[in-house]
């Protein structure tokens, strides 16, 4: 009987490591390689969808390096500006935020190939945090 419970014990944690492994890493298809976040990247907008309506950030990274944050709006002044550079298959920004409100914000991130439609990805920090999801809007 002390066997059977062992054996149950030892699957129970196993189990317990498979669950928490699959919800805790994401199931991508893998990431995308230097050439292509660039292909994603430059010249392009990215939109973060909020949690409510009106809620979208665009973030518009440019061929020079820059990259311009834009809260609720496609066009318009930028909210953030900052730049950005690849760092191998990473993308690396560092924003300032703009008007009244002071502080900067920078990060690093892999973009994950697109597993639910052609222009959809997650932006994942070293440790596979999604740091947010987006679209390539242009």
């Amino acid at each position: 009987m002390e066997d059977i419970m062992k054996k149950c014990a030892i699957m129970l944690v196993f189990a317990y490591a498979v669950v928490t492994f699959l919800t805790v890493t994401p199931l991508a298809a893998g990431f995308l390689n230097a050439d292509g976040v660039k292909n994603i990247l430059v010249n392009k907008i990215w939109v973060e969808k909020g949690k409510g309506p009106f809620s979208e950030t665009f973030y518009e990274w440019k061929e020079d390096g820059s990259v311009c944050v834009r809260l609720f709006e496609k066009i318009g002044s930028c909210d953030y500006v900052g730049h950005w550079e690849l760092e191998a298959n990473r993308v690396c920004y560092i924003l300032e935020r703009r008007a009244s409100k002071s502080g900067t914000k920078s990060k690093c991130a892999r973009i994950s190939k697109s597993t639910t439609g052609p222009h959809t990805h997650e932006a994942l920090d070293d440790n596979n945090v999604t740091v947010f999801k987006f679209t390539v809007a242009k």
